[in-house]
């Protein structure tokens, strides 16, 4: 985290008028998971690990990878990131995405805003919703400790 913060800061002190910075938190457990190929699809639910954005953007994993065939919400996650990505790199800004009412708006600062795309382990929110202050705990026990 410490890295991540110091390269977020000098990013937003030196790039400002070059380019905006967009941040998300991947938090959608689907069927497949990079946690399922090191622990085994029969293990247990570690949850969201790093690089589980990647299965929706670039499905290169056959399906014996996923603990079962992919659920409608990882179909929809698919889509959605797919769009996403490519307004991204057509556009340089990742949304309107049609169907989803959120603007994501570039982080320029701290408190971030940023993302969160998933809603792993709490149903009662929408899978997609900007949100602020990302890891705030952890990043100021990170800038503690050094």
């Amino acid at each position: 985290l410490k890295g991540f913060n110091k390269f977020l800061q000098r990013r937003f002190d030196e790039n400002q008028d070059f380019a905006d910075t967009y941040v998300y938190l991947f938090s959608h457990r689907g069927e497949g998971s990079y946690s399922d190929l090191v622990a085994g699809p029969n293990s247990k639910d570690y949850g969201v690990c790093h690089g589980d954005d990647i299965f929706y953007l670039f499905p290169y994993f056959d399906k014996l990878s996923f603990r079962s065939a992919p659920s409608s919400k990882d179909i929809l996650m698919q889509e959605t990131l797919v769009k996403l990505w490519v307004n991204f790199a057509t556009q340089g800004k990742p949304t309107p995405v049609e169907n989803l009412d959120i603007d994501w708006v570039p982080a320029d600062k701290f408190p971030l805003n940023y993302l969160r795309i998933g809603n792993y382990r709490n149903s009662n929110k929408s899978i997609f919703g900007m949100e602020n202050d990302l890891w705030r705990e952890r990043s100021e026990f990170m800038r503690n400790i050094y």
